[in-house]
């Protein structure tokens, strides 16, 4: 299938008198306010001074490495990371009392299935 350019591309004609009203809405639109305009200089250099306030807060010997260390020291990031993960006892609560947990077991090591015992 091929398409000419020209059907494609055709220059399509305004609909009657839509230029002349065009051209008098433009023309009775009145400028933009400038006063907008004074407020976001003394807004971006406020929120600049306040950026740098709090960075310059901060206590360098707690530096990124103390932060990044114990995010990755944590249990939740074992298995993003390759680790294996430590086993962990599953606790059910109902409201505010624990229910018992059985574990029955699977053919699949890679599934688990448990009971809850619910009265």
């Amino acid at each position: 299938m091929k398409i000419e350019r020209d059907q494609v591309f055709r220059e399509l004609e305004p609909p009657p008198g839509g230029a002349a009203r065009l051209r008098a809405s433009l023309a009775a639109s009145r400028p933009r306010s400038w006063r907008p305009a004074v407020w976001l200089g003394p807004g971006a250099l406020a929120l600049i001074a306040a950026a740098a306030f709090f960075v310059l807060r901060l206590d360098p010997s707690e530096g990124p490495s103390a932060v990044s260390d114990s995010l990755l020291a944590a249990a939740s990031f074992d298995r993003l990371l390759g680790r294996e993960s430590a086993p962990y006892e599953l606790r059910v609560t109902r409201g505010t009392m624990p229910v018992a947990v059985n574990e029955i077991r699977s053919n699949d090591p890679n599934v688990r299935i448990y009971s809850l015992d619910v009265e």
